[in-house]
């Protein structure tokens, strides 16, 4: 059924073109609602609207401007940044451009949750000073200490043929703050830093038992060189 609109096309068994020109619903039970340009060709396809957008896919959906969701279940949203066109690359696949950047919220009042920056390559967090209290001192050798007793491995997933990845038995990872809000940015995750800070703390310690063991007269040489 279509409609309203201009050059409209509805031809698929219980599918519908609400409005806009030139778009077509192909399939069974598949929808365009308007815009311009649009095809929901798969069954059960569906283009909400925009320009250019094609849903070829079964249970596909696409929209924005140029999205192209080519595969079984797959969902596309591009945005108008550029005219080149944006294809889902498999099926049942999630697949957003938002070169403003995207934002994602966990409570209603939509001040937690997580930001992708415009050209990000990770996600941030909300991590504001002043969205925090109870601030207390840490001991940073108490710090040390317990990283040094967590454990460091390497591994991989039982489905890889080859190669190995290391690892450890607690949740560590680099971040690195966005000036602009204030937030923690996850990298990666890093559990060679678990094997740098092992390896410092033995470091340190080694240095320390030697220091010690130096004769009086090697500690005043030591401490006349830190002085020149």
């Amino acid at each position: 059924m279509a409609g309203g609109g201009y050059a409209n096309g509805a031809s698929g068994i219980n599918s519908v073109v609400a409005g806009g020109e030139s778009n077509i619903a192909t399939n069974s039970v598949s929808t365009v609602g308007g815009g311009y340009f649009n095809g929901a060709t798969g069954q059960g396809a569906t283009v909400p609207g925009g320009w250019a957008n094609l849903a070829a896919g079964s249970n596909s959906f696409a929209a924005g401007f140029v999205a192209s969701a080519a595969h079984n279940g797959a969902f596309v949203w591009f945005d108008s940044s550029s005219t080149t066109a944006f294809a889902s690359p498999a099926a049942n696949q999630f697949n957003v451009r938002t070169a403003g950047g995207t934002r994602i919220f966990s409570n209603t009042g939509a001040t937690l949750g997580v930001q992708l920056g415009a050209n990000a390559t990770s996600w941030s967090a909300l991590s504001d000073r002043n969205a925090k209290k109870d601030f207390a001192p840490v001991d940073g050798r108490d710090v040390l200490r317990k990283l040094d007793e967590v454990p460091v491995q390497s591994w991989r997933y039982k489905w890889d043929a080859a190669g190995a990845t290391p690892t450890s038995g607690a949740s560590l990872f680099t971040v690195g703050i966005s000036a602009a809000n204030a937030q923690p940015r996850t990298v990666s995750f890093s559990p060679l830093a678990a094997g740098r800070t092992h390896t410092l703390e033995f470091t340190t310690n080694l240095s320390t038992k030697v220091i010690t063991a130096l004769p009086p007269r090697a500690h005043s040489r030591r401490r006349t060189a830190w002085a020149m």
